[in-house]
């Protein structure tokens, strides 16, 4: 992958000028080739200055995902060695869970620059704007037989990575969204495969959704008074590949965490949950209840009218 290669060196010498007679000698290739992989990353959205007997200079990032961007910053050598990052696809979940499916190794990791169906839990729709978001799936292999608290526990890495970058931190909604000023900016959507014999998990595919460039016409108008965006909430732009390499970095504490039953993650998780001393209208039932608590298994305690409590798993 030529066209890579030269992006790395450029990124190796940034706001360096580095000729294209430099980079055809490291990389073994000709002058033509060089132009021709610059005018490439160009199109992709890298500004690359060019001047005589200079050479090339890559300006800045234009905010576009770039998996040699997030390598160099991963923390754990073993989370870079499968990036995959895709230009348009319609499912990040869908896409990683046919890599699994054809064995692919734990944290193997999807990104896309858009999702034209992205999903969310319980059947919902989760727009996906191109090059305003973070669109992510990670593949998972854990030993364990059942998976329900995982997305709770993958709510506070979420929230934690973003607090890492922008210094800000989120609400969460039980049990899977994120929330700033009141209004939705993330979402996770997990889903396992398990075996019917052994009833073990043979994967999970971990999917994080989060809002980061888009202004609010960006949104669809049934959702622009419900969803909002880092940029929306706090007039400030946040790089997609920093935010990109913080949720990443964050995936193998998860996993022990949640193989351990941390109970860090169940205290940040109840300190920043917005759900519980509220009252809502049970959805299967269509009846009010109270939710009071969250439980070490993440589950939502709810209170009837009468007075009876209840652990619920879904609304």
């Amino acid at each position: 992958m030529p066209k890579e290669k030269v992006l790395e060196l450029l990124l190796k010498n940034e706001q360096n000028y580095i000729s294209g007679e430099l980079i055809s000698k490291e990389l073994n290739v000709s002058r033509a080739a060089v132009c021709k992989d610059v005018k490439l990353l160009r199109a992709e959205g890298y500004e690359i200055e060019s001047v005589t007997k200079r050479g090339y200079k890559l300006c800045k990032d234009r905010n576009i995902l770039s998996s040699l961007s997030i390598k160099n910053k991963l923390n754990d050598e073993r989370l870079g060695n499968n990036i995959i990052i895709l230009d348009s696809i319609t499912s990040t979940n869908t896409y990683a869970k046919m890599l699994a499916m054809d064995g692919a190794p734990e944290y193997t990791i999807v990104l896309a620059r858009e999702q034209t169906g992205g999903r969310g839990r319980m059947g919902h729709s989760f727009e996906s704007v191109r090059d305003k978001g973070i669109y992510m799936s990670v593949i998972l292999r854990p030993q364990a037989k059942h998976t329900f608290s995982l997305t709770a526990y993958a709510a506070v890495a979420l929230s934690k990575a973003i607090e890492n970058v922008t210094q800000i931190t989120p609400d969460i909604k039980w049990v899977n969204d994120l929330f700033l000023n009141g209004r939705k900016i993330a979402g996770i959507l997990t889903e396992v495969s398990i075996e019917a014999e052994s009833s073990n998990i043979e994967y999970v595919v971990l999917g994080f959704g989060l809002n980061v460039l888009n202004n609010p016409d960006d949104f669809d108008n049934n959702l622009q008074d419900i969803a909002t965006s880092l940029y929306a909430a706090t007039g400030r732009s946040f790089s997609l590949n920093e935010l990109a390499t913080a949720i990443i970095n964050e995936l193998p504490q998860l996993a022990s965490a949640w193989a351990a039953r941390d109970p860090e993650y169940l205290e940040y998780f109840k300190a920043h949950c917005i759900t519980t001393g509220n009252s809502f209208t049970l959805k299967s039932t269509n009846t009010t209840v109270k939710a009071i608590d969250i439980d070490e298994d993440f589950r939502l305690i709810i209170e009837y009218d009468n007075g009876k409590r209840e652990a619920i798993t879904s609304l």
